[in-house]
């Protein structure tokens, strides 16, 4: 579900390096949040999207169920260890999505196996993105047997070397470009309409905001990545 808000920065602390946000939205509770700075080389709006409460309006919208008065019980709070997660080949779909990206890779004359690295999921629409394997400097995003998207690593288009581009899958032209900065992963150039930035690190690197869409899920502190895009908080992991 998209939500559509608005924000007024009401307070600036530079001393203590923060800012006070108020957030709206038509129909739902306006929020007073406290974010932090932006960074040199970070626009406003970059903090304003990360500290956005829109997993909150989300949760607050779907219907509860509640329990009954009196309605009792015992929880035991010992340690369970969580049961291993399955090895990348046993994913459902794992052998069609590897063969798709092998024989796309052979129709590039790239006749080597690719290797599973991570899967996308956005977590807000609880929706499987794609599975992402890779193979020498290229990288090719898979779903239900179907290769979408592909990518290649330290491209040069120009004067400028990327860190990534993303090519067309019949032709090989370049699509949109990428590249490194302090925030992370960066999409950049003529093409990109909208900076999309890809963010590193675990669980405890996304912002308390956002959290509560990660609460539920199953594999969210195997999470190695996350970006915040316009339908949802999209992360990447590993099975």
């Amino acid at each position: 579900m998209s939500i559509k808000y608005t924000y007024e920065i009401i307070n600036v602390d530079e001393a203590a390096r923060c800012m006070e946000v108020v957030y709206s939205s038509n129909n739902r509770q306006t929020l007073h949040i406290g974010t932090r700075l932006p960074y040199e080389g970070e626009t406003v709006e970059d903090v304003i999207r990360a500290y956005a409460p829109v997993a909150y309006w989300q949760e607050q919208e779907k219907q509860v169920v509640p329990p009954n008065p009196g309605l009792s019980g015992e929880v035991d709070t010992t340690p369970v260890a969580p049961p291993a997660p399955p090895e990348p080949a046993n994913y459902d779909g794992y052998s069609a999505d590897k063969l798709a990206v092998d024989s796309f890779l052979a129709s590039k004359g790239i006749n080597k196996e690719s290797e599973y690295i991570v899967t996308m999921y956005n977590v807000s629409t609880d929706q499987l993105l794609a599975n992402l394997f890779g193979c020498d400097e290229q990288l090719v995003k898979v779903l239900n047997g179907a290769v979408t998207e592909w990518y290649e690593e330290g491209v040069t288009v120009g004067a400028t070397k990327y860190a990534y581009v993303s090519k067309n899958l019949t032709n090989g032209r370049v699509l949109d470009r990428y590249t490194f900065d302090q925030r992370g992963l960066v999409k950049v150039g003529p093409e990109a309409l909208e900076p999309t930035i890809t963010r590193f690190g675990g669980f405890e690197s996304v912002p308390p905001s956002m959290k509560v869409a990660l609460r539920n899920f199953e594999y969210r502190h195997k999470v190695t990545a996350w970006s915040l895009k316009a339908d949802g908080l999209v992360v990447e992991f590993s099975y």
